[in-house]
């Protein structure tokens, strides 16, 4: 299939993406099949999307014969989000650890390998969010490699600075790495959906918690009246987030804005069978 080609495509690739030597011509062909590898998985993140069969065939992917580390189309995603463990938003674009000195632009905050690895990440986040919508096998494979530990890392500690008593931020639009940063959201808000232990895991941890509920509605969480301002509709996989938080919760301490946004979600599906009761009623 044209999914299982792109993936193929993907892991090919990704040989080429390691952290380059001093040699010049090596340098280009890293650029070269971070280029490559970028595009292909553009292709599987876009193909993941709205097809139940093509997200499947992520999982049913197998790779040639030989070294490589990976056993499935999962694994070979969660080995690009572990390939950035450790090393935060900031020194990604600015390209440390990816390339000298001479080759960053001048006056910029960024290197054009940065720009690079970054655009990566961006659509390896991308493919793991369209391929998680609704596909329990996959979700399961996701938390088995242990992708969830890695998203977490990768949204709770590279989020804007910290006041003290004030929670974590989402980045703003002046962040290149935003975009980045509501499909890691996203991505954990969809396996959480379908698998059990990544709700409970999640939802045992305020701060991830509450970044998620900031990425579904857009509020800040520093500021509860904003929460109360409104929210949309709720995820069932952020549902199942906050049922978890609930639950695991000592009795007497749940969390106010899990509690608010639980009873309000509650309040919004009460409100949604009325009228289409109503509506029934007046045909």
């Amino acid at each position: 299939s044209s999914l299982q080609d792109t993936v193929a495509g993907v892991y090919r690739d990704r040989l080429g993406c390691e952290l380059p030597s001093g040699d010049v011509l090596l340098r280009a062909l890293q650029n070269s099949a971070l280029d490559l590898a970028t595009s292909a998985l553009g292709g599987v993140r876009d193909l993941a999307c709205g097809s139940a069969g093509n997200r499947a065939a992520i999982l049913q992917w197998r790779p040639p014969d030989g070294p490589g580390g990976v056993r499935n189309g999962a694994e070979l995603l969660g080995a690009y989000i572990r390939r950035y463990h450790g090393i935060d938003w900031r020194d990604i674009v600015l390209g440390l650890r990816f390339e000298d000195e001479d080759e960053s632009v001048k006056g910029a905050s960024y290197t054009k390998r940065g720009v690079k690895e970054l655009r990566l990440l961006t659509n390896t986040l991308g493919c793991i969010r369209n391929s998680s919508h609704s596909t329990s096998d996959l979700c399961e494979a996701f938390y088995s490699f242990g992708l969830v530990d890695l998203l977490t890392w990768r949204l709770i500690g590279n989020v804007g600075k910290r006041a003290i008593g004030r929670l974590p931020r989402l980045p703003d639009a002046s962040s290149p790495w935003r975009e980045a940063c509501f499909r890691c959201a996203c991505a954990l808000i969809n396996i959480s959906e379908k698998n059990e232990c990544t709700a409970k895991k999640v939802g045992t941890n305020r701060e991830l918690t509450l970044l998620l509920i900031e990425s579904w509605g857009g509020v800040n969480m520093n500021d509860i009246r904003a929460t109360k301002r409104g929210l949309p509709p709720l995820h069932l996989g952020l549902v199942a987030i906050l049922n978890a938080a609930r639950d695991e919760a000592p009795e007497g301490d749940v969390d106010d804005v899990v509690h608010y946004v639980l009873e309000r979600e509650k309040m919004r599906k009460g409100v949604a069978r009325a009228n289409n009761l109503i509506q029934r009623r007046s045909r």
